[in-house]
């Protein structure tokens, strides 16, 4: 199995722990429609904070993220790609939602070791969710790009 697919998993950490965002660490009180839902959005204590965030992750894109982004935006993969998306109280760097799938873009500081774990944190909440996430490294998106469509596109 080549390393691409070694980093599907089932759901991934913001850049910013929900301590380090203002919130309590508590779980997210949505209730009635909200909980459970899809499109279900952060604590509404938190949404003002995580939008701001994920414009400036939109508008700061990484080298590989800038790449991977002209490769799957405006449907050419078969259906509609979103980045840098709340779902709950985290931001998800490309969601598509049709097949629920969220791509993450590991740059370097997601291999030390409390990264990991809040990343561990985060895909597990993901996958409860209904979500599967894969991830790959920058290196993969910048050196082996047209793997990388092929992985995802086995996941789509």
């Amino acid at each position: 199995m080549n390393e691409a697919m070694n980093n599907t998993t089932e759901g991934k950490s913001s850049s910013l722990s929900r301590e380090e965002r203002g919130g309590s660490g508590k779980k997210s009180p949505l209730t009635g429609r909200f909980r459970g839902s899809a499109w279900m959005t952060a604590d509404p204590m938190e949404y003002e904070l995580l939008k701001e965030n994920a414009r400036g992750n939109r508008k700061n894109m990484t080298e590989a993220e800038s790449i991977f982004w002209s490769l799957v935006k405006g449907g050419s993969l078969g259906q509609r790609c979103l980045r840098q998306h709340i779902i709950g109280d985290y931001i998800v760097d490309f969601l598509f939602r049709k097949s629920k799938v969220i791509v993450e873009i590991d740059g370097g500081y997601h291999f030390t070791e409390k990264q990991q774990t809040d990343d561990a944190v985060r895909t597990d909440w993901l996958v409860q969710q209904g979500y599967k996430v894969i991830r790959f490294t920058n290196e993969q998106v910048l050196c082996d790009t047209d793997n990388v469509i092929n992985e995802l596109r086995k996941v789509l």
